[in-house]
């Protein structure tokens, strides 16, 4: 990804501040309006069998269903772009990106801020920028699955080398591998962690097969393949800085 594309990435933000107040906004003064439609029904329903105001009730309640569940998204949205700019490990770079693209301060109150020349602050946001592009190089999600489910599909052989009880590098590097697959599952929530345990730690013989998961989880197959690829994805990422992610 390049520097102007994860700018537009970063932009995006002060566009998702904007929607998610104009959505409060809206959700507020639809709340209003239906507390005065439930007591104006409630006055009304002993003169009237057929109530419109009733309708107009169950439509703005089912509007504000809707709306919360977009404000749901937008700040999902958001909070992921934050967690982006958290890959910065610099703090003087993670400062004047949060400062400009999530504060929206200009340039010269982050150098009044900051107490940095404007020289500077451009060659910080530049190091950013150039820094977050590395992060979001293009992935082949399909041949990184492949890949994570290959090396996790290894983690029996892994177990028992680690339990031959010879010194040595590899048993030493066995366990280290065990324990890091271990501890990632056990930090999954319940959900992903069935699943996760179902393809790779449980024993043969105690696998369940795949429509006893789905009805143990309440799951149907495309929700399985949909989390499995996510699991296999997210180990990828995690496993030593991106270790097993495959680049376009």
């Amino acid at each position: 990804m390049t520097t102007g594309e994860v700018e537009k990435k970063l932009k995006s933000i002060k566009k998702l501040d904007k929607a998610i107040h104009n959505l409060d906004l809206k959700i507020s003064n639809l709340e209003k309006g239906a507390v005065y439609s439930q007591a104006y029904f409630e006055q009304r329903v002993k003169s009237s069998k057929v109530n419109t105001t009733e309708e107009r009730l169950i439509n703005a309640l089912e509007l504000k269903d809707q709306m919360m569940e977009q404000l749901q998204d937008l700040i999902v949205e958001r909070y992921e772009a934050l967690r982006f700019i958290d890959n910065l490990t610099n703090p003087n770079e993670w400062v004047v990106i949060t400062m400009i693209y999530v504060n929206h301060y200009t340039i010269d109150r982050v150098c009044r801020e900051l107490h940095k020349s404007k020289k500077v602050v451009y060659r910080l946001k530049k190091q950013a920028l150039e820094c977050l592009s590395e992060v979001l190089k293009p992935i082949d999600t399909e041949e990184t699955s492949k890949q994570a489910y290959r090396f996790l599909k290894s983690y029996h052989s892994l177990v028992k080398l680690s339990l031959d009880g010879q010194d040595g590098a590899f048993e030493a590097k066995a366990v280290e591998i065990v324990s890091m697959i271990d501890a990632y599952r056990d930090n999954l929530d319940d959900l992903r962690r069935e699943i996760f345990t179902n393809l790779f730690t449980r024993r043969t013989g105690e696998r369940l097969k795949l429509w006893q998961l789905y009805e143990a989880l309440d799951i149907d197959k495309a929700q399985y393949e949909r989390l499995k690829v996510e699991i296999l994805l997210d180990f990828a990422k995690s496993y030593r800085d991106g270790a097993l992610l495959v680049e376009y």
